[in-house]
């Protein structure tokens, strides 16, 4: 199968740079709702920034002690305004009070580099993570983004490093090399075939090409080529939509249920405490979302969201804006996120199913909310965003016992993960 390899950024004078990105990548960080200081995660500060922002002076007017506890536990205060949370510091003309006050150096680095993480790919040459959180970044708006790239790594503390091995689900382990060329064949599977088939096919001839592989500490291109072939990867399978098991759907209860109100703020660094009803009613956001029942305040989406109709609109993943989730999917790939810790190359597989799920389920419910039988570009664009929050910024935070064991259950078991998948045709 020939394999195309992801063009780097240029220059205007054609000169490849140092730090990659994607083509045509632009941002501008005025006239921005502050997206970045209102979502539902939390924005660590290191032991310095704490001693730093906790002994300024602007700080102490503005924080009652509960708020200075949350501070001193590592990540900035948020309060709850309109249904969502919003950092502590975060005025109503939506700009940062530190940043008014003492300047962008004043505040945490998160929030300097953010939306721009990078990490290094296997060239050792470090890429740029635009969250398509922002919607700057989501719709390519603003100035070129190359000139800001050395101070944005330098606020990120430099590009996290690429995992020196993945595994396989026989055991096997494969070096940077090998890996990253089995994430860009896998890219050239999702350009052809439509993402749900697309995947199913990929866990499948993943494991075929572990099989076919030959038993060598580090296999040539000749080698994992020759294997790849072998493992037939454009093998059709049959694929039926049905309902989703009764794992899945916990799964997915889990984490639309999550982006509801009020679980989207029932969090540690909410500086009001959690009820006993808002427990409840969060207990009840993922009933609705297990049961397909009621309705739901689902974030990013204007109105209620009826449950149930959101089965009734058309696939995301087969639709007119299919290859938008494809597309997406493949820079997720070429930009090796997720690839930073030791892990196995089918659980990446999971995670980008997942993301495309959640994807095609929030476009859907942003459409059933308003009476539409199809998600426009634009809700699939914003639900690309919600699969970045989730799946960039709080994969690397605490993540629950209940996700972490249906990951695995995903990873282990080929009908659950062609049943995750299915649901959605």
């Amino acid at each position: 199968m020939p394999r195309s390899q992801p063009a780097p950024s240029r220059s205007a004078r054609g000169r490849t740079l140092p730090i990659l990105v994607p083509e045509d990548q632009r941002y501008d960080c005025s006239s921005c709702p502050a997206r970045c200081c209102t979502s539902p995660w939390g924005i660590p500060v290191s032991p310095e920034e704490i001693e730093r922002i906790a002994s300024d002076e602007i700080t102490l007017e503005r924080l009652d002690a509960r708020q200075q506890r949350i501070l001193r536990a590592g990540v900035l205060p948020m309060v709850e305004r309109d249904r969502n949370l919003r950092c502590v510091f975060l005025d109503d003309d939506l700009l940062c009070s530190l940043h008014k006050a003492r300047g962008h150096a004043f505040i945490p680095a998160t929030c300097q580099a953010y939306p721009f993480g990078f990490q290094t790919q296997e060239s050792g040459r470090p890429v740029a993570l635009l969250s398509r959180y922002c919607p700057s970044i989501r719709d390519r708006r603003g100035a070129e983004v190359e000139p800001l790239l050395p101070q944005k790594l330098d606020q990120a503390g430099g590009a996290r490093p690429l995992s020196a091995s993945l595994g396989l689900r026989s055991g096997r382990v494969l070096g940077q090399e090998q890996f990253a060329w089995v994430a860009d064949t896998w890219r050239e599977v999702l350009a052809a075939v439509a993402v749900p088939e697309a995947l199913v096919r990929l866990f499948e001839a993943t494991d075929r090409f572990d099989a076919a592989l030959v038993r060598e500490a580090a296999p040539s291109v000749a080698a994992l080529e020759a294997a790849w072939q072998k493992a037939e990867p454009e093998r059709p399978v049959a694929l039926r939509r049905a309902r989703q098991g009764f794992a899945n759907r916990i799964l997915l209860a889990y984490l639309l249920g999550g982006l509801s109100y009020p679980s989207r703020v029932l969090l540690p660094h909410r500086t009001r405490a959690i009820s006993y009803w808002e427990r409840m009613r969060s207990l009840g956001n993922r009933l609705a979302w297990l049961l397909s029942l009621g309705r739901v305040d689902l974030y990013l989406v204007p109105g209620r969201v009826p449950v149930r109709r959101v089965a009734t609109v058309e696939s995301v993943l087969l639709g007119p804006h299919a290859r938008v989730v494809a597309e997406y999917l493949r820079e997720v790939l070429w930009r090796r996120q997720g690839m930073h810790k030791k892990t196995y190359l089918h659980r990446i597989l999971v995670d980008l199913a997942l993301m495309a799920v959640v994807i095609s389920r929030h476009a859907k419910a942003a459409a059933a909310a308003r009476g539409a039988a199809q998600a426009d570009e634009a809700q699939v664009r914003e639900a690309i965003g919600v699969a970045e929050l989730l799946f960039s910024h709080q994969a690397d935070q605490a993540e629950g016992l209940l996700l972490s064991t249906l990951r695995v259950k995903l990873l282990s078991d080929e009908r659950q993960f062609r049943s995750l998948l299915s649901a959605e045709l």
